[in-house]
């Protein structure tokens, strides 16, 4: 009978130890799910960690790219705004140097006679003037031509009629300014833009051709008080003749 009891207390002690390793095998395995799972939630995390990085390296090259080019351009733009101002200061010292000779030619000139010859004795006319002829006989032409316009305001047969007929009739001058206005219409009978021909020819009849911007200023005989500015470039027909009419109002 006492070793009945015994065995039965046995029996029952390994039985309540097998319940006792079963329940530490299901914690463990319990235990062991929610690792697994926390393991699982920490690469997620880790590889949206990995996503935000990157999109944020991305943003970030982006935004140097813009800036890099924003800066690269506003430079551009201030380097040519400087380059515009050093081209102008250039400009202005120049004008402020032909004005400055200018003006000491003009302190330095002393007046210039003119002389209108009428084939009589005592029939020379001495006229005294600071302005120089820019083409041969232009004065004395000039004013023939006022004192012929004069003649249709004048009185008929009055003494001021006949002194004026009598000057003009005996003061004939071969035109320059006709020559002038002629060359002038053909150079820009179909001007477009500033060949390099039409460049020479108005050299040569003692233009200065000054290139601002879209437009070019020509300057006749160094006098800047004679100056006719027009646009580099046309499309319409008639820009090359306002041209000439501007020229001829302003110097012929």
């Amino acid at each position: 009978m006492t070793a009945l009891v015994y065995v039965v207390r046995q029996f029952r002690q390994e039985k309540s130890q097998h319940v006792i390793v079963q329940q530490r095998l299901k914690e463990s395995r319990e235990a062991e799910q929610i690792s697994e799972e926390m393991i699982r939630q920490l690469e997620k995390e880790i590889h949206q960690l990995n996503q935000d990085k990157e999109l944020l390296k991305q943003q970030s090259e982006r935004l140097y790219t813009e800036i890099e080019t924003e800066i690269e351009v506003e430079t551009k733009a201030l380097q040519e705004q400087v380059k515009q101002l050093e081209n102008r200061i250039q400009q202005l010292e120049q004008t402020n140097r032909q004005l400055t000779q200018e003006n000491q030619d003009l302190k330095n000139i002393k007046p210039v006679e003119t002389k209108l010859a009428v084939p009589e004795q005592d029939g020379a006319i001495i006229l005294t003037a600071c302005e120089r002829d820019f083409y041969p006989n232009e004065r004395g032409e000039i004013l023939i031509e006022v004192l012929k316009d004069s003649l249709r305001n004048v009185r008929e047969n009055s003494r001021r009629q006949h002194i004026i007929a009598d000057i003009v009739a005996n003061n004939a001058f071969e035109s320059k300014r006709e020559k002038i206005k002629a060359e002038l219409h053909e150079l820009f009978r179909d001007y477009r833009d500033m060949s390099r021909s039409t460049r020479k020819s108005l050299e040569r009849m003692g233009f200065e051709i000054v290139s601002e911007n879209n437009h070019y200023k020509l300057i006749f005989q160094k006098d800047n008080r004679y100056m006719v500015a027009f646009a580099k470039t046309t499309s319409d027909w008639r820009a090359g003749r306002n041209i000439v009419g501007h020229i001829s109002n302003l110097l012929l």
